[in-house]
């Protein structure tokens, strides 16, 4: 809590394959998850971050591995080409698994 006792906001890492974004539905899984979690991060309870907010010219696979380190809910968005991604399998699975199991959430 901060010092006005107002909570700190939740951090949220959304993971997913681009591969698997196009739905036959028109919209894209990311995009729609975070419209609908847009009432949380504008109430300050919700940092929502996924690779979309990658920042230009940092190494993309440190930024992920810190914010996989530092969120507290991970939301994984299934789809064949996630379940096929070695990325997904060696880079960011073990570091939730450990969160997952480790006291106190890693």
């Amino acid at each position: 809590m901060t010092q006005n006792n107002k909570q700190e906001p939740v951090p949220v890492f959304i993971s997913y394959s681009r591969k698997d974004e196009t739905v036959k539905m028109g919209a894209r899984w990311e995009e729609r998850l975070r419209e609908q979690l847009q009432p949380g991060v504008d109430q300050g309870l919700i940092d929502l971050w996924s690779d979309r907010d990658i920042q230009a010219g940092k190494k993309w696979d440190r930024q992920i591995e810190r914010q996989l380190r530092r969120t507290k809910v991970a939301v994984l968005l299934i789809g064949p080409a996630f379940l096929a991604s070695a990325y997904v399998r060696n880079r960011e699975m073990p570091i939730l698994s450990f969160k997952a199991t480790a006291p106190h959430g890693g």
